[in-house]
């Protein structure tokens, strides 16, 4: 039995070689757009969690504290940035905020002259109690401080800044 030339096949040789890398090619491409939707999903379920933490944990105050009057009942917290500042990626916010409440939580059930003396300057008293470095959110440091503090109907809102801690930031 004869075998073929290899020349015979030489010319489908380039169509094959060309698949292939059109193949690998594609394949790359795939890759690069499922690790960015998966990405952007893994991002949404850490804000999804957070809030459902906190949304709990609201609810539990709410339900323990509802007949008492002038109690704090529950604190929500949010982050606030200068517009000259880059923005903070949302996982870091949730957690920054989750670790703001937890350490926060002891307010919860309390009357709210006794966190909040009477007299004339007690919104700068609250916003003093807090300065704290919260170390490896993500790999990196943050300084968190409260800004503002306001009490309405039982619900502590609370505003918070935060910015990442370098050695040569005081």
């Amino acid at each position: 039995m004869r075998v073929p030339p290899f020349q015979l096949f030489y010319r489908y040789l380039r169509y094959i070689a060309l698949l292939l890398c059109g193949c690998i090619i594609g394949s790359a491409v795939f890759m690069v757009l499922f690790q960015h939707n998966m990405e952007e999903l893994i991002q949404m379920n850490e804000v999804l969690k957070t809030e459902k933490k906190k949304l709990l944990i609201q609810i539990d105050g709410l339900e323990k504290y509802k007949d008492k009057e002038a109690l704090i009942r529950s604190t929500q917290i949010w982050i606030e940035q200068s517009a000259n500042e880059e923005p903070l990626p949302e996982s870091v916010k949730g957690e920054l905020i989750e670790r703001v409440s937890n350490d926060l939580q002891f307010l919860i059930g309390e009357p709210i002259l006794k966190i909040i003396p009477n007299s004339h300057n007690a919104p700068q008293t609250m916003k003093h109690l807090y300065h704290k470095i919260h170390t490896n959110v993500q790999d990196k440091d943050y300084i968190v401080t409260i800004s503002t503090v306001i009490i309405v109907y039982g619900e502590m809102r609370i505003w918070i800044k935060a910015q990442e801690y370098n050695s040569t930031t005081t």
